[in-house]
């Protein structure tokens, strides 16, 4: 199991990851998270109550927490381990923070290569149909001056005048 995930964009942790790293029944950590939901500690953008099935199949309640409801919930949270744990998370959130800030960079520079590559390709676009429309044009005219060459260098010979 991940410590931190990536959901549309925004890190997440959840209630069984927190359990395991703290070394705390999941239920007592259900309870902490409902109680500081409860008394306003963590709001509703912070927190998301979901689900998760065990090996025997059986869907038990599991939160997840964005890195701001993450934050908020250590403290009180406890536990054997709750120091470790705190680490263990807090690094995990700085890592993956930046590998998303690595990986929205790396993005930014292929979306503006792509933007001069199609700004590119249009001002060549624009410079091939700037030439086609001329030689269309010339093609007009040259066709006509051959017509008025080919007329005025044909011979008529004239019989019987």
């Amino acid at each position: 199991m991940d410590i931190v995930f990536i959901e549309k964009g925004a890190l997440k942790t959840n209630s069984m990851v927190l359990a395991n790293l703290f070394d705390r029944p999941h239920r007592n950590v259900l309870v902490s998270l409902r109680s500081l939901v409860a008394e306003g500690y963590i709001g509703e953008l912070e927190i998301l109550l979901t689900s998760y099935t065990d090996i025997q199949g059986k869907e038990h309640p599991m939160y997840e927490l964005t890195e701001r409801g993450f934050l908020f919930a250590v403290p009180f949270i406890g536990g054997i381990k709750s120091k470790k744990g705190q680490l263990a998370l807090v690094d995990a959130f700085l890592q993956m923070r930046q590998l998303l800030e690595d990986h929205h960079g790396q993005l930014q520079k292929e979306l503006q290569d792509f933007a001069l590559e199609c700004r590119y390709s249009k001002e060549r676009a624009s410079v091939a149909g700037k030439a086609l429309r001329k030689r269309r044009e010339d093609i007009a005219l040259l066709t006509a001056r051959k017509v008025e060459l080919e007329a005025k260098y044909q011979y008529q010979l004239c019989f019987g005048e």
